[in-house]
């Protein structure tokens, strides 16, 4: 714990170690002096301070007091660097109780409400001007601004990168930001101005692009407008040097349908065939169902599973089919 001693206390003119005595708690401490007036104390167990919480000081083996001491920090920051403790000695004798909220919340950039209100920091109604409110969190201002450049800075990296992955992934968002809780992401993303869907951020300035694959689908695009039933063949997909990278960035994109066993279609092919499939009789059969699209069994049964999996056909049998409704 970080304390302020009492006008009467120097810290540094005392020993390493002492007693500190809590109302009718008494435990031993280790002293780090920061300077006359603060210190880290560093007690042999774990009490449950507050802020603002007041105890005696007694040498080791002495009957009189040495002084006073009041809590200004039950969860300090560590002191690694080179004059941290100094650092710390100039931040803790600018806290008051009006600015207490905002320092901890700055240091911590962001920090939960019941977190704070454990400390022993009171919560006003009008929070200080560098401090937002999100759900049950409490988050600097200005980390908020820092996060927001640098996940804006990632996702354009990311895109020069690779145009076609379709942003940067939620996992990475939260990595790369260091983020205290994976809730916060969805504040920083609307503050960067970026867009956040189906698991991954993008910014919606940058165009979609499918990198050195963009030929190759536009290709199968015409293909699909001329015959939207002619799905390619595994060799023609090679050919194309599409392969499932570059197939799932234009699924995800909706420049392509991919379905089982490899068919790849168009995303308005399951539309134009139920066009055709309302005007069979009903229930109707696979061969039915070939005849009138023009296509392959090959392309049509991942097809048709496709429709039942969507609920626009119900599978009767093993042959048989019907569209929803009739």
């Amino acid at each position: 714990i970080d304390v302020a001693g009492s006008p009467d206390v120097d810290f540094t003119e005392l020993a390493q170690e002492f007693s500190v005595h809590i109302g009718t708690v008494t435990v031993y401490a280790h002293c780090r002096p920061f300077g006359p007036s603060f210190a880290r104390l560093t007690l042999d167990r774990v009490l449950p301070l507050h802020i603002g919480d007041r105890f005696l000081l007694r040498g080791t083996g002495q009957r009189l007091i040495t002084g006073g001491a009041t809590v200004v920090d039950v969860q300090p920051p560590e002191l690694r660097r080179r004059g941290a403790a100094r650092q710390r000695a100039e931040i803790l004798a600018m806290i008051t109780a009006e600015n207490h909220l905002g320092i901890e919340v700055e240091r911590r950039r962001a920090v939960e409400q019941a977190t704070i209100t454990a400390m022993g920091i009171p919560v006003p109604r009008s929070l200080p001007s560098g401090v937002l409110v999100h759900d049950r969190w409490l988050i600097s201002r200005q980390a908020l601004d820092t996060w927001s450049q640098q996940l804006r800075d990632t996702v354009v990296a990311q895109y020069e990168r690779d145009p076609s992955a379709g942003g940067l992934t939620e996992q990475a968002a939260v990595n790369t930001l260091d983020l205290p809780d994976r809730s916060l992401l969805s504040l920083v993303v609307a503050e960067a101005k970026l867009q956040q869907a189906t698991g991954r951020i993008s910014d919606p300035t940058l165009q979609p692009s499918l990198g050195a694959a963009e030929a190759a689908v536009a290709e199968l695009e015409q293909r699909f407008a001329d015959d939207p039933f002619a799905a390619p063949t595994a060799d023609e997909l090679d050919q194309l040097r599409l392969g499932d990278k570059e197939l799932a960035a234009a699924a995800e994109q909706q420049r392509l349908l991919r379905l089982k066993d490899n068919i790849v279609l168009s995303p308005k092919t399951p539309a134009l065939a139920m066009r055709q499939i309302v005007q069979l009789e009903q229930p109707f059969t696979v061969s039915d169902a070939r005849q009138a699209l023009g296509t392959t069994r090959r392309t049509l049964i991942p097809l048709l599973e496709h429709l039942d999996a969507r609920g626009w056909t119900k599978r009767l049998d093993g042959n048989l089919r019907k569209v929803s409704g009739r």
